[in-house]
């Protein structure tokens, strides 16, 4: 713990065997440092990892993961913005320069259409930038409203293929959010999101090119937690 907030270092060691009849282990490495600070109205939020070693097929592995988010509160409205960065792979590198999330992501980031939670597969290895920004008004301590635009490209150039070039950008994510506290044990919360994606979108998510589809959904969760009874310590 610090004066505004926290560090964490983590160093995390794994293990795998290529097949069931290789007793051979090969080891990769994940070490890194996270913070997570608050300067009176400005949030900072920053994490860089580097990943070493060797992968299944005995590839020396060099990649990393790098991300800063900054925000400032003005009142009832919060604004941030940053950008995650996972490295990826050009197809004539002799490296593993693929950074693994080790376990998938799932919803908390890369935004809430889910296209990239398990890495570095969802990319085809190309790596993943993430860039962001987000709008939150408290409208009240009962209710507050966000929006988050995304703007998505590969970390490496994916180049020609299926006969043809595909640029790095991989489209925009906008996610639309409310939490609506309607009393001490209700609680209401929802959005909706949508996906404009690209010839390369459609080439790392293994859809057919030129169908045009703009991915999209939308949720309501309602929480109900009533506190049924209590009792006062003697």
């Amino acid at each position: 713990k610090t004066n505004h907030g926290v560090v964490t270092a983590t160093v995390i060691t794994d293990a795998y065997q290529a097949n069931d009849t290789d007793s051979k282990l090969y080891w990769r490495f994940t070490q890194g440092l996270y913070t997570d600070q608050t300067f009176g109205n400005l949030i900072l939020n920053a994490q860089a990892y580097y990943q070493a070693g060797n992968d299944v097929t005995n590839k020396s592995i060099s990649a990393y993961l790098a991300a800063l988010k900054l925000g400032y509160k003005f009142n009832k409205v919060i604004v941030s913005g940053g950008a995650d960065i996972l490295s990826g792979t050009n197809a004539t590198s002799e490296k593993n320069n693929s950074f693994n999330t080790l376990y998938a992501t799932n919803h908390k980031f890369y935004g809430w259409m889910d296209y990239y939670i398990a890495f570095p597969a969802d990319v085809k290895n190309l790596g993943l930038n993430d860039y962001y920004l987000t709008l939150n008004y408290l409208q009240s301590k009962k209710l507050d409203l966000s929006v988050t635009g995304h703007f998505m490209t590969t970390n490496k150039e994916p180049g020609i293929q299926n006969n043809k070039d595909l640029s790095s950008s991989l489209g925009q994510d906008i996610d639309l959010g409310f939490n609506w506290k309607i009393n001490d044990f209700i609680k209401l919360n929802g959005g909706y999101s949508f996906y404009l994606i690209t010839s390369t979108t459609e080439y790392v998510k293994n859809t057919t090119y030129g169908n045009g589809r703009t991915g999209h959904w939308g949720w309501l969760a309602l929480d109900i937690t009533p506190k049924l009874f209590s009792t006062a310590k003697k």
